[in-house]
């Protein structure tokens, strides 16, 4: 029997400077990768350079999920 579970995902369409968009594409291209999955593992790897508290999971094939603890929300709200 296969179980098929469904990973909840949001979309997020971001606005690069031409220079930086070009990098990530060369950057996708050498290491045969989606511009997707790198903006993903950059975005993954930031929240842990500022949070390295915080649980980040990532779940095989879907984005990294982010739970912000009290600490970290008040942190956030800060730089608002």
């Amino acid at each position: 029997m296969l179980i098929f579970m469904r990973t909840v995902t949001k979309t997020l369409t971001i606005s690069l400077p031409l220079q930086l968009y070009k990098a990530l594409e060369r950057v996708a291209i050498e290491d045969d990768r989606s511009k997707n999955y790198l903006v993903k593992k950059a975005i993954e790897s930031h929240l842990k350079s500022i949070a390295p508290n915080e649980q980040i999971a990532v779940v095989k094939g879907a984005a990294a999920k982010f739970r912000p603890s009290s600490k970290s929300s008040k942190i956030h709200k800060k730089r608002s």
